[in-house]
């Protein structure tokens, strides 16, 4: 259903070998959901592989790694966070992401998205329009989510960053940028 490009859009070896790129889903043939699945966000200047220690605490507390994803979105913070900006190839991808791990468990799930992954994950929910593109995303997707986290998440935007290409008016982490604005309205 999905081929070999999603596959590798997904799974992002070119952030680096084991989990640094990506994580989640079945070792062994026999595994089963028991718990809702997690899917974990990462900042701005991160990649999934920051999340290894919390998948530890995760499976030190009876979840299993079909119950555990990630994926890295941008480009693992090789761009400075004054100069990332949140793009529709960015909103895509978690969008995707969402979609392929609720349709691998049959499960809904859940997201704990840290700083500037709040702000992406939330578009990628939220559907609708890309404010960098025009393109459509599509319809919300809230069903497929339970609980949502947000920790130190950029969801008014921020102060700092507003000279550089980041601070932008468009889809910068600035308070005021069209990006920003539109999930503050989508409450």
């Amino acid at each position: 259903m999905y081929g070999k490009a999603i596959q590798e859009r997904l799974e992002r070896v070119d952030m680096g070998l084991g989990m640094l790129g990506s994580f989640g889903g079945k070792t062994l043939p026999t595994d089963v959901v028991r718990n809702r699945p997690v899917i974990f966000v990462h900042g701005i200047t991160y990649r999934a592989g920051n999340w290894v220690p919390i998948h530890l605490h995760f499976t030190l507390n009876g979840y299993n790694s079909m119950e555990l994803f990630a994926t890295t979105w941008g480009d693992g913070g090789i761009t400075p966070l004054c100069e990332k900006t949140f793009t529709c190839e960015d909103v895509k991808q978690i969008r995707q992401f969402i979609i392929a791990v609720t349709e691998y468990t049959g499960s809904q799930v859940d997201i704990i998205a840290y700083s500037g992954g709040v702000a992406i994950s939330r578009k990628a929910i939220l559907g609708g329009a890309c404010v960098d593109t025009a393109e459509e995303l599509g319809d919300r997707l809230t069903g497929f989510i339970n609980t949502f986290v947000a920790v130190a998440g950029v969801s008014y935007g921020m102060e700092t960053c507003l000279t550089q290409k980041g601070g932008n008016l468009i889809n910068g982490v600035n308070c005021n940028s069209q990006y920003m604005v539109s999930l503050s309205f989508s409450l």
